[in-house]
């Protein structure tokens, strides 16, 4: 489920930067390789792994925040987001 939405997003022409914030990062990077990832360990929840992210003034706006098990992405769906 991780490949299909890390793929999804990094094959996506209006996505820059996808960001995989994981508990198991070896195992993740291993079945979900390319260089559009940027991989984060994750914090105990999704707002304390994210809550850097948004205090940084250098995050680029708007984000899309979306678990791994969205089997349902598609391109229309984040072209509708952007």
């Amino acid at each position: 489920m991780v490949a299909h939405v890390a793929g999804r997003l990094a094959g996506h022409p209006a996505i820059g930067r996808v960001t995989i914030h994981a508990a198991h990062l070896p195992e993740l990077q291993a079945a979900c390789p390319g260089p559009a990832l940027h991989w984060q360990q994750a914090a105990s929840s999704i707002a304390a792994s994210l809550a850097p992210m948004l205090a940084d003034p250098a995050t680029r706006y708007p984000l899309l925040v979306t678990t791994a098990d969205n089997v349902l992405l598609s391109d229309a769906m984040i072209d509708h987001f952007v």
